[in-house]
């Protein structure tokens, strides 16, 4: 199996061929659901002659572009496919062809015809013709070595601004030879590749069956970093070497930043299992509530995409544009080369929500901008539902600066030569933007086929803001605690609080809250006037809990209206206390015990905190009852266990009991930790007579899943099983041979109701019999 998706941006396998009104190359504008593709165009009118055929059309020999394989040896083959995706586009009619041919190993030339007989290929309106995919039969060519030639004919080169031009776009290039089962993989459609995080992201993928079966059911799963498999089943009828697309019943949601998805087929009999898997990755994007602003420096939470995309954050280093407005970083289309010609190349924002209370907002940042004019230009769209993106704003704009400066039938837009950085910023309008939902804003950057000598376009300093309510404040930081407190202990509460509104405050409620328990409302007071910050002390403390934990602090401001900006909050690790302990496990007893006998408890004791811990207080209980409490003299050191048997014996209860154990240590920071308990079955029936024919209790018990009775015969024979339920019904019974020694009997108690059983065991006349109880 060949496949060609030219994914990297480079061509590494065809050789090219072009004259001088021709070009061929892999470009991000030939993509088909996928990022780039093979892009064959034209040049200008000179030396064209009007074709009205393919053999006319390939005479216009200065506008032919041929992409040709290296040597393919299918000497060895039985049967061969060809597949590719195809788009063309043409300027005016008859100006765009396209055709496979076959070089042989004599040198001799074939057209190839595809299943449905053509051979030549021909676009047939300006900018409508879409994606197809094409299979061709080389079962005529196999045992001998050949190769490949895409060959296509174009008047005119490709126009980045309208797109139009007579090109001839070839993807997914596959070369195969057929099984019976196989499907592949091709990609992963989408629109675009996040969205905001917390929302669902529809999985969909194409395939194709590249096998000869026709297929009528394909499972496929989808996995989302190391997270758990989502599994899902096409059903339809699935014709050989067609493509066909699947969208799973359930969405993935997104996380917040990258994640790699990959879907893949897990056909039992597939023949081929290099292409049974596809990956993209994904972005969940941060929402955030106005103000908002981005310097570059730390964060990066933007996103570039696009075809023959070069954005880029980081520091630049260019010519013109060798420095960011402020600090190190800038996003910039490409750091340190010129901008790509053929780019269209969007820089995505985080979501952002204008509250439809707000003041009208205002969108800013600084610009820089080094292009040839009018030949590359760059907007600024906005979308409320990432599919629809609209183009904000035109020269002239009330309340804007430095909003456009060119126009082209009525698009106005950026173009400009070694501008310098220019602050940019327009009011955005409340009717649209004040809302409460959230939108994207992006930047779209466009270049033609020039030859390019400019350093492109960069971005700093962005914001989106709105005027200051006249009462607005909120807890900007939590002071302290810093990443981790100690169990038990308690923990004072320090905040900064800043004014974030015109009027001048002098008291402002301040609440903070642990994993969502309020635990203190108290009152700054002083005077704090707008964008002043002070910090604040609460009086209440609060004890560490025994696990990691979520502290919150926010203010309540009478008369607010802006209340996204009044909580900080914070995630801290709880270490361990100084004295803490417990009873990890009941070592003894387990199973079950024999009714009447005295029975031995033995209990594992830990040390959870950082202090040795000696003379400690352990008890254990009876169905609640206590029954005994000694004290275990051992030193334990921190991280470690001792094991305690207590003098104090029991005798065995009668049926279902449980014995719990905890320690009583002083001062003790954690209870939680302090004990554990087991459930044991006091049972009259023993396991075994002294005659050397042992049978123990299954394990675990109660039973859910598998559990495992062991055995123990003193001479090699036969070993009979049974198994009934409460009403005496046979559910199960074998019987096996076996050698001397000890053995294991695996049971599943999925495969019986939940309840009480009783099992069997019985060899060379003796039986020993015992209660399993089985859970649901």
């Amino acid at each position: 199996v060949e496949f060609w998706d030219f994914e990297s941006g480079e061509n590494l396998t065809f050789k090219e061929i072009v004259n001088n009104e021709s070009n061929v190359g892999v470009s991000f504008i030939a993509n088909n659901n996928s990022t780039a593709g093979l892009h064959f165009q034209g040049g200008s009118y000179m030396y064209w002659t009007n074709a009205t055929n393919v053999t006319t059309a390939f005479m216009n020999t200065d506008h032919v572009a041929i992409a040709r394989t290296c040597n393919v040896d299918a000497s060895s083959l039985n049967n061969l496919m060809l597949q590719l995706d195809l788009r063309q586009t043409r300027k005016t009619t008859n100006t765009s062809w396209f055709r496979v041919m076959l070089i042989d190993a004599n040198n001799t030339a074939h057209y190839l015809k595809n299943t449905n007989g053509d051979s030549v290929f021909v676009a047939q309106t300006n900018m409508s013709d879409p994606f197809e995919t094409h299979e061709f039969v080389l079962d005529s060519y196999v045992g001998q070595n050949f190769q490949i030639s895409f060959e296509a004919v174009n008047k005119y080169a490709y126009d980045p601004s309208s797109g139009q031009g007579d090109n001839v776009f070839v993807d997914n290039i596959r070369l195969w030879e057929p099984k019976q089962v196989d499907v592949a993989m091709v990609g992963i459609n989408s629109q675009q590749f996040h969205g905001a995080a917390g929302d669902s992201y529809q999985v969909k993928a194409s395939f194709v069956n590249m096998g000869t079966d026709t297929l009528y059911t394909i499972p496929f799963a989808y996995q989302v970093d190391n997270g758990t498999i989502v599994r899902d089943t096409a059903v339809g009828v699935y014709l050989p070497f067609v493509s066909n697309s699947y969208t799973f019943v359930t969405p993935h949601t997104l996380s917040l930043g990258d994640q790699t998805l990959c879907v893949f087929v897990e056909l039992n009999n597939d023949a081929e299992n290099s292409n049974d898997t596809t990956c993209v990755t994904l972005k969940g994007m941060a929402t955030y509530v106005v103000d908002y602003e981005d310097d570059f420096e730390t964060k990066t939470e933007w996103l570039a995409t696009g075809q023959n995309t070069n954005w880029q954050q980081g520091t630049p280093n260019k010519t013109n544009i060798n420095s960011a407005y402020s600090g190190q970083n800038a996003w910039v289309t490409s750091l340190n080369n010129e901008y790509q010609p053929y780019t269209t190349a969007y820089l995505y924002s985080p979501y952002i929500v204008i509250p439809t209370y707000a003041k009208t907002a205002t969108v800013e940042f600084q610009m820089f901008m080094d292009v040839i004019a009018n030949q590359s230009k760059a907007i600024m769209e906005y979308s409320f539902d990432g599919t629809t993106w609209v183009s904000y704003g035109y020269i002239g704009l009330a309340n804007s600066v430095n909003w456009y400066n060119h126009q082209d039938n009525g698009t106005h837009y950026w173009s400009m030569t070694n501008s310098g950085w220019k602050f940019t910023s327009a009011e955005l309008d409340s009717t649209v933007f004040n809302t409460g939902q959230p939108f994207q804003i992006r930047f779209k950057f466009t270049s033609n086929s020039y030859s390019i000598t400019a350093d492109g376009m960069a971005i700093d300093d962005f914001k989106v803001t709105v005027p200051a309510f006249a009462y607005d404040a909120g807890v900007t930081a939590i002071v302290n605690p810093i990443d981790s407190t100690v169990t038990g202990e308690e923990v004072e509460v320090k905040v900064e609080v800043k004014n974030f509104g015109s009027t001048t405050l002098t008291s402002i409620p301040v609440k903070y809250e642990v994993d969502g328990n309020v635990i203190a409302t108290e009152v700054w007071t002083g005077s704090l006037a707008q964008n002043a910050v002070d910090t604040f002390t609460f009086t209440t403390k609060f004890t560490t809990p025994t696990q990691d934990y979520n502290i919150c602090a926010y203010t309540e401001l009478a008369n607010e209206m802006l209340v996204s900006n009044d909580t900080s909050c914070v995630m801290m690790h709880a270490t361990p206390g100084k004295i803490d302990g417990g009873v990890s496990a009941i070592l003894a007893p387990t199973g079950q015990t024999s009714i009447g006998k005295l029975v031995e408890v033995k209990v594992s004791i830990r040390n959870y905190g950082t202090d040795t811990l000696k003379n400690v207080p352990v008890s254990y209980y009876l169905n609640g009852s206590s029954m005994a409490s000694e004290v275990s003299t051992a030193a334990i050191a921190p991280g470690d266990s001792i094991e305690y048997v207590f003098t104090t014996k029991y005798p065995s209860a009668v049926g279902n009991y449980s014995i719990c154990a905890n320690t009583n240590i002083v001062n003790d920071v954690n209870a939680s930790n302090d004990g554990a308990c087991v459930n044991v079955i006091g049972t009259s029936i023993n396991g075994s007579n002294g005659d050397g024919f042992t049978v123990s209790q299954n394990q675990p018990n109660p039973a859910n899943g598998k559990t495992v009775i062991k055995f123990y015969i003193p001479k090699a024979g036969s070993v009979h099983f049974r198994m009934v339920n409460m009403i005496g019904e046979v559910v199960t019974e074998q019987s096996n041979n076996y050698d001397q020694g000890k053995h294991e009997l695996i049971i599943n108690a999925n495969d019986y109701a939940g309840g009480v059983y009783y099992y069997s065991l019985n060899f060379d006349g003796q039986v020993r019999t015992f209660k399993m109880i089985i859970v649901q």
